[in-house]
């Protein structure tokens, strides 16, 4: 362990050799602490070495679920001070992105767990969160005006806009549909292999 005591001249050399001694006592006994992470620190630890390995989305996404549901609130706190209700009460007030804030906090905690940050993740052993239902949907009047709006922007973003109007599907579903789908629908057949 290496551990600035102070400048040469400054501190004499017994002085020194007396809080090497004091340090090296305290680790024995083991009541020596190991300086404090904060939060706002150990995620840029977490994001340079474990999500700078994952695919660019991925990292992307939990990048900007940390920094935007719990950096603010816990910016100045140290790890081991994050308590279990602390966090829960934040993911409470995440009506969609709860699941996914969960997911994100809890590999967080994993990586500060193995490397030594916290002694155990607040999250230990609390299941995954179910994302609430969703209780608001546009109204016919607020498509109509989304489809006047997309209208002038035309291929392809405006037209896929309409698509999921219409089809009322999500947007990865409606990326999925294949010609020969269109096809079959336009023929009038209920399925298509």
């Amino acid at each position: 362990m290496r551990v600035t005591l102070g400048r040469v001249g400054i501190i004499k050399l017994a002085d020194a050799r007396q809080k090497c001694r004091e340090l090296a006592a305290a680790k024995t006994l083991n009541q020596h602490k190991a300086p404090a992470l904060g939060l706002e620190h150990a995620l840029t630890l977490f994001e340079t070495t474990h999500l700078a390995a994952t695919k660019k989305r991925t990292a992307a996404e939990t990048k900007r679920l940390l920094r935007c549901h719990f950096l603010p609130a816990l910016r100045d706190d140290r790890l081991e001070e994050i308590t279990t209700q602390r966090l829960a009460t934040l993911l409470d007030k995440l009506p969609a992105e709860r699941r996914n804030s969960f997911a994100a906090i809890r590999l967080f905690f994993t990586f500060a767990t193995r490397r030594r940050c916290v002694p155990h993740s607040p999250l230990e052993g609390l299941q995954a969160l179910k994302a609430r239902k969703k209780v608001r949907v546009l109204s016919p009047e607020e498509l109509a005006i989304v489809w006047k709006v997309v209208e002038p922007v035309g291929y392809p973003f405006g037209t896929i806009c309409q698509v999921l109007i219409c089809s009322g599907q999500r947007g990865n579903q409606a990326a999925s549909l294949r010609a020969k789908f269109i096809a079959c629908l336009r023929q009038g057949r209920r399925t298509c292999i």
